[in-house]
């Protein structure tokens, strides 16, 4: 049985880089909707506007009453196809619903928090001295003090045998089992993509 235990964390500043992060990706979809509902409206100064992020599809209609009012009949079939609850069971792991949840967590309740984190594993067994391997397991996922992320109990008849176990090593954020980078990325991606498809709105004088 291997085990991890996480001797170093993350830097506790990290926290405070993810949620202004998340604050900025965040207020880019805001700021379209804002920017939709002023041209159509020709309010100066129109509050209520945010971008609607739902993950159960009964609570849809009364987000987008408060906060897409005054929006362009067009532009509404479109924000509820990007809606997370589209994804079911998936819905909180949808980009924006991961958005959403980091960004309201650094707004009102706590600073984040990072951890060390296995993101993948691999073992290889062999030797001549090998006759059957009993049980095999691996477990990755976030080292809160230490881990079990191997254990395999092997039959030999000697001691030529040899046990390889690489590991893939990340950082994730608290109740998130994904590595960081590459889910900031994807959240991003999906952000920057929305924001293009309106722009061509955006752009058009007044």
């Amino acid at each position: 049985m291997w085990t991890a235990i996480a001797s170093a964390q993350p830097p506790g500043d990290l926290g405070l880089v993810v949620g202004d992060w998340a604050n900025n990706v965040r207020a880019a979809l805001d700021y379209t909707v804002y920017e939709l509902v002023r041209r159509e409206t020709g309010e100066d100064d129109p509050r209520w506007t945010q971008f609607p992020i739902v993950v159960d599809a009964a609570r849809y209609a009364q987000s987008r009453e408060r906060s897409l009012r005054g929006a362009p009949e067009w532009s509404l079939p479109v924000f509820e196809g990007l809606q997370p609850f589209h994804d079911g069971d998936g819905a909180a792991y949808h980009p924006f619903a991961i958005l959403a949840d980091v960004s309201n967590r650094d707004k009102h309740r706590l600073l984040h928090t990072a951890a060390l984190e296995i993101a993948g594993s691999q073992a290889r067994m062999y030797g001549t001295s090998m006759m059957a391997i009993r049980g095999h397991g691996q477990n990755p996922g976030v080292v809160e003090g230490e881990r079990v992320i191997f254990e395999a109990l092997l039959e030999t008849d000697g001691d030529d045998f040899t046990i390889e176990l690489d590991l893939q090593v990340s950082v994730a954020l608290e109740g998130y089992e994904i590595p960081l980078v590459p889910m900031l990325l994807v959240v991003m991606e999906e952000v920057h993509s929305v924001v293009d498809w309106f722009a061509p709105a955006l752009n058009e004088p007044v």
